[in-house]
């Protein structure tokens, strides 16, 4: 039975890879083939196929300088090795099914089923036919199946052959597919814009002086509804161009970045192209705590994340404010958005993400879109929208409005990401007991730490919610003189107060009661 196993185990199928890591695969088991210069072989063979590759070209690749006068015994030694790897059970060459004999070299046959590289031509063939043929929406997905098989630069670990001009070569056919395929994207087949994005950016991390790609990459960009990260990527290769290499854009960057702009001015500066007539204005802050006090540094760098007046492109702004539980975030949160609503034309929204609630598991981000969604009367059914489709209207009911959402109590990056708007003019302000630096790097988020209040600004939050005349009356005890005021861990304090991080008991008050000023209090509490 053993043997049986064995011998339809040799049977099976050989399938190679070259489009990443040089591969070969027997059934579901992968070949050992042997050491680099043998594996680099392997993949020139693969680049030739289904021609051949010839004794001189082996050799002139596989050795970067002088090649030893042993070159042509070597190579004719790592095919027979390649040979018996392929096929154990070969007794004669001359039966050979994989790896065989050319006129002057060696051939291995393979075809669009069993090599990844004779795959993705032919994808990519057919997309260019589908072209010509006037079948935009075809080509595009001949085109993106093609960029599938892509999972990295063709390589032959461990060797110096992958700088090879024959290597590299394959390369630019990838780039050149790229650009093909977002053309067609982008033409007749905007549900694959996301994906031809994510291969976009690959190609850009490999080629960055690359006009063509960047202009590709703004134009999906701008149709995914990042008009803000579009503009950004155009500042930034304009700023490489000048920087690396001294020059201007191309007229081809160019025409993007004006399309871009021309875009944005044919949505108008108060809301996107076409809007529901039914969707309000979302005004959905909880109430503002009327006695907030302190806090002055963390308002001024609150302040400073908003756009200058008269600025005619408000950046997209995320602050997050992150600090233990019970130090007042929320109520920092919901003040600073009163402060500044009305530079928020289009609404202010507000969602609880659950993150550290005692009895409910954090908001899933999908729920925490549906609710926005629902906020700007945006319809849609989630249960038949994928992933991809409710991000995609997400950002499309965002796009050319001035929003300001407060996504409260965060319970990780992870969590928030997905939330964040791309649209110029909009803030987002984050609260989490966690410190969000991921935020920071991907989203070039402001992170504001909240530390527990400052005695003079409990001082002053005191005299707003007892009054002057009761602070004067037992100043001692306010000023924390007989150990009233007494900081302790978040939460654990019966009379803790917003914003304070403390526990204050002024004397006159005792354990387990509930004095009149508490039971009216409407500040937000959260964290």
């Amino acid at each position: 039975m053993r043997n049986g196993e064995a011998s339809r185990e040799m049977d099976a199928t050989v399938r190679y890879s070259i489009l990443g890591t040089v591969r070969a695969i027997r059934g579901d088991s992968e070949i050992g083939l042997g050491p680099p210069k043998r594996l680099a072989l392997l993949a020139l063979l693969l680049l030739r196929a289904p021609g051949p590759l010839t004794l001189s070209e082996a050799v002139d690749i596989l050795w970067d300088d002088e090649p030893p006068t042993s070159a042509a015994n070597v190579v004719h030694r790592h095919i027979g090795a390649l040979r018996r790897t392929l096929e154990p059970q070969l007794r004669s060459r001359t039966h050979a099914a994989h790896l065989v004999r050319a006129a002057d070299g060696y051939r291995l046959l393979v075809d669009t089923s069993t090599s990844d590289l004779l795959r993705f031509r032919d994808l990519r063939a057919q997309a260019q036919l589908a072209v010509k043929a006037g079948a935009p929406a075809r080509a595009a997905q001949d085109f993106v199946e093609a960029l599938r098989l892509w999972r990295g630069p063709v390589v032959a670990a461990g060797t110096t052959v992958a700088r090879h001009p024959v290597f590299i070569s394959v390369g630019h056919e990838f780039v050149a597919t790229v650009r093909e395929a977002a053309d067609a994207v982008l033409t007749a087949a905007p549900e694959l814009t996301e994906e031809v994005l994510t291969v976009l950016r690959r190609a850009v991390e490999s080629h960055p002086f690359d006009e063509a790609l960047h202009s590709r990459m703004i134009a999906a960009l701008a149709v995914t509804g990042r008009q803000a990260e579009a503009l950004q990527q155009f500042e930034r290769i304009r700023g490489a161009l000048a920087e690396e290499l001294g020059v201007e854009p191309g007229p081809e960057l160019r025409a993007a970045q004006q399309h871009l702009l021309q875009r944005r001015v044919s949505r108008g500066p108060g809301g996107p192209a076409s809007r529901p007539a039914e969707a309000g204005t979302p005004a959905q802050l909880p109430a503002d705590c009327v006695s907030f006090a302190g806090r002055p540094q963390a308002l001024d760098q609150c302040l400073k994340l908003l756009p200058l007046k008269g600025e005619s492109r408000p950046p997209t702004m995320t602050a997050a404010i992150c600090g233990m539980a019970g130090v007042g975030k929320t109520t920092l949160a919901v003040h600073w958005g009163h402060m500044v609503a009305e530079h928020f034309p289009d609404g202010q929204i507000y969602v609880d993400l659950q993150g550290h609630h005692v009895s409910s598991s954090p908001l899933d981000p999908a729920a925490a879109i549906a609710e926005v969604l629902g906020a700007l009367g945006v319809e849609h059914d989630r249960s038949r929208s994928s992933a991809a489709a409710l991000a995609a209207a997400y950002r499309s009911a965002l796009g050319g409005r001035r929003l300001l959402l407060v996504l409260d109590d965060a319970e990780d990056c992870e969590q928030v990401r997905p939330l964040l708007p791309a649209t110029p003019g909009c803030l987002a302000i984050v609260t989490s007991r966690r410190r969000l630096e991921g935020l920071a790097v991907t989203n070039n988020a402001r992170i504001i730490t909240l530390d527990p209040m400052a005695r003079d600004e409990g001082l002053e939050l005191l005299d707003r919610r007892l009054g002057t005349d009761r602070i004067r009356a037992e100043h001692s005890a306010a000023g924390g003189d007989r150990g009233a005021v007494r900081r302790t861990p978040a939460g654990a304090g019966r009379g803790r107060h917003p914003g304070t991080g403390a526990a204050v008991l002024p004397a006159g008050f005792a354990r387990g009661q509930a004095p009149e000023h508490r039971r009216q209090s409407r500040c937000p509490v959260r964290a």
